[in-house]
């Protein structure tokens, strides 16, 4: 993952953060954490935000410039919360790959019987766990920090190291990640689940290949720009008939794979928000066979 992407982590945590000063049956999501860490002057600007003016503008504006963005992280962030909640019991470990800063772990109930695992890259790490560390009053002991670049570093063996047993059940999370590795780094991810047991699983988000190849861009002309033109920092995109078979090598076999469009339906459309998904992003849950 380049250097450009560490940067990436905190605009979801910012937009959960902002999501709180929604009437509660307007919010998108509950996250008593989010504004917690966040950096001092990104926490100043989500103060901005307790007026319904500015969060207006602020919605309609990222609106204008990237179509569909708000109310597809609304849906990756509830979409990986129930994948959490419906495979508790089901696993003995739950690895989050490109944690970013995320607080699915702090928020959630039931995960102490768990060993949890945040993976990302060393800035990342640093920079959360100080914050944590800072404005909570006590980080669960269950969770395992580590830090690591897919594309260049043997995540499994980092993960052994931090004491991942390899013969236990293991949902993979990795949200909002793939777009940002190459190939190889993808590849080596699903050839690290291909060790674990039956019943290990995999949620993942994937951007389509269209937009990353620029043939179809869906409207968010100015996201293709910035991140795949400008920034290079979106490498990797699918289609949706090819992550079927890519799975299948893997010994991996798909539950679900479905548009953010249709997720809107469930965790948006109830908000009565008039905010429509965007269409360029899926989410996969795959299972080891």
């Amino acid at each position: 993952m380049s250097k450009k992407s560490e940067g990436t982590g905190l605009g979801p945590t910012v937009l959960v953060a902002i999501e709180q000063n929604f009437e509660k049956d307007k919010r998108g999501i509950e996250d008593p954490y989010a504004e917690k860490i966040l950096p001092l002057p990104m926490k100043l600007f989500v103060k901005t935000m307790n007026f319904n003016f500015m969060r207006n503008w602020l919605v309609k504006s990222s609106e204008k410039s990237l179509p569909g963005i708000w109310a597809g992280m609304i849906c990756r962030k509830k979409y990986f919360d129930d994948v959490v909640v419906n495979s508790k019991e089901d696993v003995q470990n739950i690895v989050n790959l490109g944690a970013g800063y995320d607080t699915r772990f702090y928020r959630l109930y039931g995960l102490e019987h768990l060993s949890l695992f945040e993976i990302d890259q060393p800035n990342n790490i640093d920079s959360k766990v100080s914050l944590m560390k800072e404005n909570l009053e006590k980080i669960p002991e269950n969770i395992n920090y580590i830090k690591v670049d897919f594309d260049k570093e043997d995540t499994l063996e980092r993960l052994i190291e931090s004491g991942l047993d390899t013969s236990q059940r293991t949902l993979f999370l990795l949200e909002g990640v793939t777009q940002y590795l190459t190939e190889k780094g993808f590849l080596s991810i699903l050839e690290m689940i291909e060790k674990f047991p039956k019943g290990s699983s995999l949620a993942f988000t994937y951007v389509l290949k269209d937009l990353i190849e620029g043939k179809k861009l869906y409207g968010f002309e100015k996201g293709y720009e910035k991140y795949v033109e400008k920034e290079k920092i979106w490498k990797l995109g699918y289609n949706k008939d090819e992550i079927k078979p890519l799975l299948e090598k893997y010994e991996l076999e798909i539950n679900e794979d479905k548009s953010f469009v249709e997720l809107g339906e469930k965790y948006v459309e109830p908000l009565n928000r008039n905010l429509k998904s965007t269409e360029i992003e899926r989410v996969a849950f795959a299972v080891k066979k």
